[in-house]
């Protein structure tokens, strides 16, 4: 079974699907504290971090204002929330891309 906070997913170097068994393999820190970055989309390359998780076992990320358009667009802070169930996708290896990825 996956843990839901730092587990190994089917996701290679550069944040797409990989093949079973690659090398490649990264692992996936959602622990409070860790530093992501954004992979697509208008926050893209913004970088936050983890604030934990909510009372649905959701997390709580922050990052820069990703709202494309708006005047606080890469600016400011605002808290977004990632699906737990990005997790079991992650592990199961079924996303082409993940929406975070770990700051190394």
């Amino acid at each position: 079974t996956a843990r839901t906070h730092d587990n190994d997913h089917d996701h290679d170097h550069d944040h797409t699907r990989a093949r079973a068994r690659d090398p490649l393999l990264q692992r996936w820190d959602l622990r409070t504290g860790a530093r992501v970055r954004v992979t697509q989309g208008p926050g893209k390359g913004f970088e936050g971090r983890v604030l934990g998780k909510d009372g649905e076992g959701h997390y709580r990320v922050e990052l820069p204002v990703q709202r494309e358009g708006a005047a606080m667009h890469g600016k400011g802070k605002s808290t977004y929330i990632l699906g737990c169930w990005w997790v079991t996708t992650a592990a199961a290896g079924t996303a082409p891309l993940l929406p975070l990825v770990n700051v190394v």
